[in-house]
């Protein structure tokens, strides 16, 4: 058949990127040696009227760095234990993300000539204090211990406010709106023209975390639901739609009179931190921008208090919902219930998925519900703890040594790694039909961010509640009245916005 070949359409850019004011012939053959891999515009064969795959489209994108050599400069990071395997490899050990995570890590050295030095480090839930004590003591030390830090997003945002951070829009080779980075993040935490945080494809975990529903597929053909396929890309999954289905679902299997794991339902999820999420996927954001592009509380919109009200009597009223108190152990013991037959649908974030692989029963991915028929499109949410990507405030000198092998590390993840991540373990190994993947491609297209939720800790009560959280302490107390819990916290967390808003000034 018919051959053509598609080649880059930066090629201007790149040949631009590649220019050098002021060097001798022999500076710019070294910096040849290290320079980009992409100075030279790649080709793509293909037969006539195949589509290109996320690999081959994304090779076809370049960053526009300029071509140098650091002399074996050594980058460093902190990186968060819990994301260390979805960051870093140190060899190929023939895991196709593993073997990605290496190359790009290889590729960027060989480019720029520079070595790698990560220093892992305990950041979970319950490490929050001692991680930030360290980050605090590192940032206010003499000496640069780290040029980029990996926080966990669910506590790391305090540090904009206490001055700690540097305004990555003052990097000049590290660009947030570059597609590697997640583009509407960026906007929402972009402030007076400051943005301290980034997150995007660097690593895989902030992808590992968005929140799905999935459904047994003999369970759903069982109790003879609606094609939730279809139900979703007619845009009628909204939560009564969820009600709805789930309401006659439901078997105490071992008769004792309370809902429990090990009984049957329409639907389980816990009541932890993917309950945080659900304002912002039900199209409630914590905190809208005024006319001057600055955030403000959004709280009081009577949506919200709608909104509990919903979920209560979604969670708790119907019988068919078994919305499980939290616990350390809740969230696989329902992914095990699930894996037992035991659910028609339960609540994963994207990196669980992997672990389902050898459940026999057939099932399916789809996102969490819209509100009603009205809200216009489907929003999908990373769980709180994913990842944001900060620099110290004292960066000083390493600023364009830092900006720049981020940048290309973070590019380099967009052309090779996710692709990988996205295409093979994603959607190939975890899900089991076409339509799953159609699915996780509408997932991935809705991520949404707020400003409120990334800000929440620092917005809240002592370390550990804020305006994200309130949704969860109000179900938690057996409750539906939004209202109430949102006065106990109003007056402080206005307080304390405007001050987080000074870090922007």
């Amino acid at each position: 058949m018919k051959k053509r070949l598609l080649s880059l359409l930066l090629t201007a850019v790149m040949l631009l990127s590649a220019a050098a004011c002021g060097e001798t012939d022999t500076d710019k053959e070294q910096e040849q040696e290290h320079a980009s891999v992409t100075t030279a515009p790649p080709t793509i064969e293909t037969t006539e009227g195949e589509e290109l795959t996320m690999a081959q489209q994304r090779s076809l994108v370049a960053d526009k760095l300029p071509a140098q050599n650091f002399d074996g400069e050594t980058f460093t990071a902190l990186i968060r234990e819990v994301c260390s395997a979805s960051f870093y490899s140190e060899e190929e050990t023939g895991e196709p993300v593993e073997d990605m995570l290496y190359r790009r890590d290889r590729n960027v050295s060989e480019r720029f000539n520079v070595q790698f030095s990560y220093n892992f480090i305990s950041a979970l839930w319950a490490d929050r204090a001692a991680y930030m004590d360290h980050v605090r003591q590192s940032i206010m030390s003499d000496d640069i211990s780290f040029m980029l830090g990996d926080g966990c997003a669910a506590y790391i945002a305090g540090l904009a406010g206490e001055g700690l951070t540097y305004n990555l829009n003052d990097l000049e080779y590290l660009n947030p709106k570059s597609p590697w980075w997640f583009p509407q993040l960026t906007e929402e935490l972009t402030i007076n023209g400051k943005c301290y945080f980034i997150s995007g494809d660097l690593s895989v975990y902030s992808w590992q975390c968005i929140w799905a529903l999935i459904f047994n597929k003999q369970l759903v053909e069982n109790y003879q639901f609606d094609d939730l396929y279809t139900v979703v890309r007619e845009g009628n999954w909204t939560l009564d739609k969820l009600s709805d289905l789930t309401k006659a679902v439901y078997t105490d299997v071992n008769n004792n009179g309370t809902k429990d794991v090990g009984d049957i339902f329409g639907l389980t999820l816990p009541l932890s931190n993917n309950v945080d999420a659900l304002p912002l996927i039900l199209d409630c954001p914590f905190t809208v921008k005024d006319s001057d592009g600055y955030p403000a509380l959004n709280l009081d919109n009577p949506r919200f208090a709608d909104m509990t009200e919903k979920l209560y009597a979604l969670f708790f009223e119907n019988p068919g919902v078994y919305c499980a108190p939290e616990t350390l152990t809740i969230g696989a013991e329902l992914r095990d219930a699930f894996q037992n037959n035991e659910a028609v649908l339960t609540n994963v974030s994207f990196g669980w998925l992997e672990a389902l692989r050898t459940m026999e029963t057939d099932f399916g991915i789809i996102p969490y519900p819209k509100y009603d028929e009205n809200q216009r499109d489907y929003i999908s949410v990373v769980a709180d703890d994913h990842t944001l990507y900060f620099m110290p405030v004292n960066i000083g000198e390493y600023a364009e040594f830092a900006s720049i092998i981020t940048e290309a590390l973070c590019a380099e993840s967009y052309r090779i790694v996710i692709p990988e991540y996205y295409e093979k373990a994603l959607k190939t190994k975890s899900s089991r039909d076409n339509d799953s993947e159609e699915m996780i491609d509408l997932m991935r297209d809705t991520i949404t961010f707020n400003f409120g939720a990334v800000y929440s800790i620092p917005m809240g009560q002592g370390f550990d509640y804020g305006p994200s959280h309130i949704l969860r302490v109000t179900l938690k107390g057996n409750n539906a009245n939004f209202v109430s819990q949102w006065e106990k916290l109003r007056k402080s967390s206005l307080s304390r916005l405007e001050d987080l808003l000074e870090a922007y000034e």
